[in-house]
């Protein structure tokens, strides 16, 4: 788990640097890029971490934007052949989601609306969320945002977040028997598309400012 200490310590570095921002007129919202491999914890503390920086700025100034919402229909998955490899960088819509961060980026005063994932449909639902003018921090989730470097080039501040290969391998099982998966099932997906996803985003954890194991704390 991480600690409160290291949440604490990213979030008075968010509201330092983006009240920079605002002191210097920089006409843009503040992005934060959370990433690292499936099972991780990233939605976790994506989630801790906008909780904290706005309880501490006391009002709603970040928010959350997953890249999940990007997912494939899973009927084009089927089309391409890559349905049984869902998760992988060629099962998201790599474009839609640039645009959306560039337009969230460099249109502070306007409302962006993003599309969420809903896990019990397997489906994305289009403009189920949004990014208010009053929202000048954003927290972006997701596996690749470090390995697309035109995602990569727009953050601000980049957060690495890992787990010891094992734990990594039993929260994933879990989350595949909760989905409706088989056991064998659940392994099959886990050695076919995780772990080899593990291993990409890996490659990328260098362009990290900050690294966090979600068994520890930062490291």
């Amino acid at each position: 788990m991480i600690q409160e200490k290291d949440l604490a310590e990213i979030t008075a570095s968010i509201l330092k640097n983006e009240g920079k921002n605002t002191e210097h007129k920089i006409s843009q919202r503040y992005l934060v890029g959370v990433a690292g491999p499936p099972g991780a914890g990233k939605s976790t503390f994506a989630a801790d971490l906008c909780r904290s920086v706005n309880e501490v700025a006391s009002k709603h100034v970040a928010k959350v934007v997953p890249m999940d919402g990007f997912h494939l229909d899973n009927s084009r998955l089927e089309q391409m052949g890559l349905l049984h490899l869902k998760g992988i960088p060629d099962t998201f819509d790599k474009e839609g989601f640039e645009a959306l961060v560039t337009r969230l980026k460099t249109l502070p005063a306007e409302t962006i609306f993003f599309p969420v994932f809903d896990r019990s449909i397997e489906a994305s639902i289009q403009d189920a969320d949004s990014v208010g003018p009053d929202q000048p921090i954003v927290i972006l989730e997701g596996n690749y945002l470090f390995y697309w470097h035109q995602i990569r080039n727009q953050l601000d501040l980049s957060i690495y977040i890992d787990a010891p290969e094992d734990i990594l391998y039993e929260r994933l099982i879990a989350r595949h028997l909760e989905g409706g998966k088989d056991t064998q099932s659940a392994r099959d997906k886990v050695l076919s598309t995780d772990m080899p996803n593990r291993n990409l985003v890996q490659s990328c954890r260098d362009c990290a400012n900050i690294f966090l194991d979600s068994a520890k704390g930062v490291f």
